[in-house]
């Protein structure tokens, strides 16, 4: 399973299907950013609103570099993994057309974390952990290798959401490991070989050990949806439905 994870992910890097320019291109990295907070407008105001001076940031699953590029910005010292060497490479080319900030970037498995415990004060993790085959083994990887007193952000699909229950509703052709409101949001991904969705219950179990664990949904902005309906998902039903699940705690 982890290699059939690691050939698509290799294959599609995530948010590269959204760029026109040439690969690798500054105007390539550019585009892919521009979509991504289009149609995620609330990512700089959860995280990036203030510098972090010399804080020790990591990020698993770094993709493209879009988010590891916004950490780097604020002033923090920051570490990139991820399971493709495709993303490892897209990173550092990534970071090479913006000379002001540095990245630290390697491939690791986020199930088998290299790192020392009690390393990063910031361990952010976007859209990833559902994706593995052992999310509570990624989870207490994050955990392990963050600081006393440091901060966990994670992302992971919503078991509760607009998605999930649409996918319930058309029951889709299903694997034995997952539902069919899983399916149909692992089809939205491409047809990923793994794409798991969680309730807040389940997160906080996961976490077992944190502390002042605070959860917040948020759902994309939809280019499909008209912009009245995309308007009131955005002021109102995300908060109830919103496909993202994310987490902040502390360690």
């Amino acid at each position: 399973m982890k290699a059939s994870i690691k050939a698509f992910w290799e294959a599609q890097p995530c948010g590269a299907k959204y760029a026109t320019a040439p690969e690798g291109s500054m105007h390539f990295y550019e585009q892919v950013a521009q979509e991504r907070y289009r149609r995620q407008p609330w990512m700089a105001e959860m995280f990036w609103s203030r510098y972090l001076y010399n804080q020790q940031v990591l990020e698993i699953g770094c993709g493209l570099g879009t988010d590891a590029l916004e950490w780097a910005k604020t002033k923090a010292v920051v570490t990139a993994v991820d399971l493709t060497t495709t993303a490892i490479t897209q990173t550092i080319k990534r970071f090479a057309t913006y000379p002001f900030w540095d990245v630290t970037a390697k491939v690791a498995d986020a199930e088998m974390l290299y790192f020392a415990s009690n390393t990063f004060d910031i361990v952010y993790s976007w859209g990833v952990l559902h994706h593995t085959p052992d999310t509570q083994k990624a989870i207490s990887e994050a955990c392990r290798v963050l600081k006393p007193g440091g901060t966990l952000y994670l992302m992971l699909y919503h078991r509760r959401s607009i998605d999930y229950i649409i996918g319930t509703i058309l029951r889709p052709y299903r694997t034995a490991w997952e539902t069919y409101g899983e399916a149909w949001i692992r089809k939205t991904d491409g047809h990923s070989p793994v794409g798991k969705c969680y309730t807040k219950r389940q997160v906080m179990r996961m976490l077992r050990g944190m502390e002042g664990v605070r959860f917040r949904l948020v759902d994309p902005v939809r280019p499909k949806w008209p912009n009245w309906l995309n308007w009131i998902n955005q002021k109102f039903l995300m908060r109830f439905l919103g496909s993202y699940l994310v987490a902040e705690a502390k360690k």
